[in-house]
Parts: C-alpha cells; sequence; structure tokens
C-alpha cells in the first residue's frame, strides 16, 4: 500500500506529524498488538516537533493532544489569534487595493497554498485556470488545502471547496467576494470616478516629466478614444435593453388571450 504513495502523498504525512513506519517495526507491533489482546490500537510513531508545529499553526486533533507539551487550549488560543491576524491583514490588504487588484492578490495565495499542499517548489507548477483533480488533488490534499486556507482567510470554508470552486481562479473570486465585495451601486460609482482622477493624475505627471513622445502619445489617446467610444456604446446599449423591456412588459400587459398565444407561438417552436 505504501508503495503507490507518491512524494506529495509522503511530505502531507509528514507535515501531520506522522513517521514512516518500516516493514520489520510493523510487523513487530502486529505481533505485540495480537499477543497484547487490547481492543484498540494506534501503531503509528509520531514526531512530537511535528505535531507542535502543526499545533501552533493548525491545532490538533482532540486524540492527539496529550502528545504535545504545550496546554492545548493554550495552543489553540494561539493560533486562532494568529489565523485571525493573517485573515484581517488579507482582508485590510484588499481594501487598501484597487477593486481590479484584488483578486490577482488572492489568487496568490490560492496557488501557494496549491503549491505547497502538492509539493511544488512554487506557483509557477499551479495552472491557475485547471481543475483541482487535474492537478493531482485527492481527498487527503482536499483537506489540508482547506484547513490551510481557514486560516489564512479567517473565512468557514465549505467541506466541499474544491468542488463548489474546482480551479484556482473560481475559488479565488470566491474568497475575493468573501473578503472584499465588489462595490455596486453609488459606491462603484464613487470608485470609479476615483480611478480615473487617479489616470488623470498619471496621465499628467507622465506629460510633465516628458516621458511620452508623439507615438507614445498617439497610442495613448487611440487608447482612451476606444475607452470612451467603449463606454457610450454600453449606456446606449443598456437605454436600449430598457427600452424594450419597457416595450415588452407593455405589449404583455395590454394583450387579449389571443394575442399571448400569438407571442409564445413566436417565441417557442412547435414540438414535432
Amino acid at each position: 500500500m505504501g508503495a503507490d504513495l507518491t512524494q506529495a502523498d509522503v511530505d502531507r504525512v509528514a507535515r501531520g506529524g506522522a513517521l514512516a513506519l518500516g516493514r520489520e517495526a510493523g510487523l513487530a507491533l502486529l505481533d505485540a498488538a495480537l499477543i497484547g489482546g487490547k481492543a484498540h490500537l494506534l501503531p503509528v510513531p509520531f514526531s512530537t516537533a511535528a505535531l507542535e508545529a502543526r499545533a501552533g499553526s493548525q491545532g490538533l486533533p482532540a486524540i492527539l493532544r496529550g502528545l504535545v507539551r504545550a496546554p492545548a487550549a493554550r495552543r489553540g488560543t494561539v493560533a486562532a489569534a494568529a489565523g485571525a491576524a493573517a485573515a484581517e491583514s488579507l482582508k485590510d490588504r484588499l481594501l487598501k487595493l484597487p477593486p481590479a487588484e484584488r483578486t490577482p492578490v488572492v489568487l496568490d495565495l490560492v496557488r501557494s497554498q496549491v503549491a505547497a499542499v502538492l509539493g511544488h517548489s512554487g506557483v509557477d507548477a499551479v495552472d491557475p485556470a485547471r481543475g483541482f483533480g487535474g492537478l493531482g488533488f485527492d481527498s487527503l490534499a482536499a483537506v489540508e488545502f482547506r484547513n490551510r486556507l481557514t486560516p489564512a482567510t479567517g473565512l468557514r470554508l465549505p467541506a466541499t471547496l474544491i468542488f463548489d470552486y474546482p480551479t484556482s481562479e473560481a475559488l479565488a473570486e470566491y474568497i475575493r467576494e468573501q473578503l472584499a465585495p465588489a462595490p455596486s451601486g453609488p459606491a462603484a460609482l464613487r470608485a470609479l470616478e476615483a480611478e480615473l482622477a487617479d489616470l488623470e493624475d498619471r496621465l499628467v505627471t507622465t506629460t510633465d516629466n516628458g516621458d511620452v513622445d508623439e507615438q507614445d502619445h498617439t497610442r495613448v489617446t487611440d487608447s482612451l478614444r476606444a475607452l470612451v467610444a467603449r463606454w457610450t456604446a454600453l449606456r446606449a446599449g443598456a437605454a436600449e435593453a430598457a427600452a424594450s423591456a419597457a416595450a415588452d412588459e407593455a405589449e404583455l400587459a395590454s394583450a387579449d388571450a389571443d394575442q399571448l398565444f400569438d407571442i409564445l407561438d413566436s417565441e417557442f417552436e412547435p414540438l414535432d
């Protein structure tokens, strides 16, 4: 059974605090268990250093708490405080950023945790658009991943996390929305106006510094004109859609039975 373990599996077991059990030692423990006659035995060697590190960062299951030297309650309090501080730090950091820059920050966090769980040296090996299953996740990896993200984000993440949000991109968007929801309504307009003011400042600064030649000026001007054209088209499209919806509503409200059937016939093809 152990021969089928990957290096990532071995590393995950080691991070959990369990040590490898050789064949001879395993057989000896099996003999001892058979002779002893006790109903419940757990022949697993543990690294107390790894357990203490785990207790300080994630907390330990109740069955393992007696194996560490520091009081479990104190360690749990320290772990909870550290997790809350990390989550608050992430939330504060996101709220200080422009909305467009928030999701990439969370995506970096998600990819770094994926890389740690799978034993990669960096995030470059983690394709943000690829499903977690395709990246090599199994049920144990999913549990460790969730346990890592919980203190890092401060969120109560569901057990079905990687199924509900099956890629790093989807999960990062979900976490970002929980910690720093995108502004809407008047708040969204204020955020847009602030970004436009910032853009204006940067345009003035860049021009004053003499960093813009004629070719650069033309390229930036074309981009700004395209942006204005897009903004105008979106506004016109929204107004047209609203007018069309209002007209449809009025038509339905004033239609008699025969007209309603005519409308339904025009919307749906008859069944063969």
